[in-house]
């Protein structure tokens, strides 16, 4: 993180994005990539599923383009962010990306970063099952001239990851009731998978209504549609 950046105050934002479809899709595959990668294993380590409501989140706490007002007090205490500045305007995967890196600076047994790997460790937060993005062009204060490229995400349901972001052990092996392993991570079923077929719809489905453009407003309505039509394809397969 550009740390010099980081209390930096800055005025009115120039625009503001949201990810397209195709960009969630792309951070939620990040974030499995990673999750499911982690070593030591983790025992309950949850499936990363994209937020709209955290999106309008990410984008309203940057509404206002300063760094002083991006803290982790200012958030509900069950959400937390990652965050950083550039002076390019960076792809949602660039950014997602730099904060992969960070994984080599960290020691899971010592729970030690040789460097700067906190941003790491809440992209890894085992009960962390929901995400949502957002970017935002700001001048800086001091310099009208010269802008900034402010991108972060926010996570939920989260906690201070100052102890271990997760329990290692043998992958998916305490996963809750009403869960199925899937690429190492705990996703969570309406029913018992018992087909490569059942789980591969149930996929789909879940990629259709978990990453398209859908208004903040209408998420709830939205996800029951979504889940009558899961167990639609589940009772078909």
């Amino acid at each position: 993180m550009n740390n010099v950046l980081y209390f930096v105050m800055l005025i009115c934002g120039v625009t503001a994005e949201f990810p397209t479809a195709e960009e969630r899709k792309e951070i939620v595959e990040l974030h499995a990539q990673l999750r499911e990668s982690v070593d030591p294993p983790a025992r309950k380590m949850m499936f990363m599923n994209y937020s709209i409501e955290l999106e309008k989140l990410a984008h309203d706490w940057a509404a206002n383009c300063s760094f002083a007002e991006l803290s982790v007090y200012s958030l509900p205490n069950d959400i937390f962010a990652t965050v950083d500045s550039f002076e390019e305007k960076p792809t949602f995967e660039e950014f997602l990306k730099g904060i992969v890196s960070q994984k080599e600076l960290y020691n899971y047994e010592q729970n030690y970063c040789r460097g700067y790997c906190y941003d790491y460790k809440v992209m890894v937060l085992e009960a962390a099952n929901a995400v949502g993005c957002a970017r935002r062009k700001c001048f800086i204060k001091s310099s009208p001239t010269h802008f900034t490229n402010l991108v972060l995400c926010l996570y939920k349901p989260a906690h201070k990851p100052g102890g271990l972001p997760y329990e290692s052990g043998e992958s998916c092996s305490d996963c809750p009731t009403g869960f199925q392993c899937y690429r190492k991570q705990c996703l969570k079923t309406l029913t018992q998978m018992k087909t490569s077929n059942k789980k591969q719809a149930l996929q789909q489905a879940r990629t259709a209504f978990e990453v398209s453009d859908i208004p903040t407003s209408f998420s709830s309505s939205i996800s029951s549609f979504g889940i009558l039509l899961i167990q639609t394809l589940l009772f078909f397969v």
